[in-house]
């Protein structure tokens, strides 16, 4: 029997498939954390980087600009207000559109459409110019309310997904894995 190996075979008990069934519902249930943790570390990585801009351009050097064209850019059915301006630093000049870092989306129509009347070709504006690249500047310097609440919303949304197995089963107890 020294050289032949010996294979035995085992029927799954009512126990051990238990057993497998709840490895595999924990294995999924990490692996639909470990998916809205992804998701949650991309999507929070633009907002962070956002505000983070935001932030800092309040301390840039404010520079006159004209407004060379205005309008109201529709991308998926959110507005945003297309202000493009040109302004001169150092003798050179720079063409931008960047109206705030922190986006418009939370923008009624309305409001997207004054911001567009209040700009028309010609208006001298401030704009806000980044003393490191002056091809980057802003209109709207700093970082709003808004995105520090999407940003906890975000957080609170892919957590929920995240924990729903554990939700569910605290709100009733040993339905698992057939609610019905």
């Amino acid at each position: 029997m020294a050289g032949k190996a010996c294979h035995v075979l085992h029927a799954p008990t009512q126990r051990g498939l238990t057993l497998a069934l709840g490895a595999d519902r924990m294995t999924s249930a990490l692996q639909l954390k470990l998916l809205m943790l992804g998701v949650l570390t991309y999507v929070s990585y633009f907002h962070v980087k956002s505000i983070l801009l935001g932030r800092k351009s309040r301390d840039w050097r404010r520079v006159k600009a004209e407004v060379t064209a205005s309008g109201i850019d529709c991308e998926s059915g959110t507005y945003y207000p297309k202000i493009i301006y040109r302004y001169t630093v150092n003798g050179r000049d720079y063409i931008n559109d960047t109206y705030t870092f922190v986006g418009t989306g939370q923008m009624l129509k309305r409001s997207v459409v004054a911001v567009a009347l209040q700009n028309p070709v010609g208006k001298q504006i401030d704009v806000f110019v980044d003393p490191n690249d002056p091809s980057r500047s802003v209109i709207i310097p700093g970082a709003h309310a808004s995105s520090y609440l999407s940003i906890v919303f975000f957080v609170l949304m892919f957590g929920g997904f995240a924990f729903l197995p554990e939700l569910l089963n605290f709100i009733w107890p040993g339905c698992q894995p057939n609610c019905t």
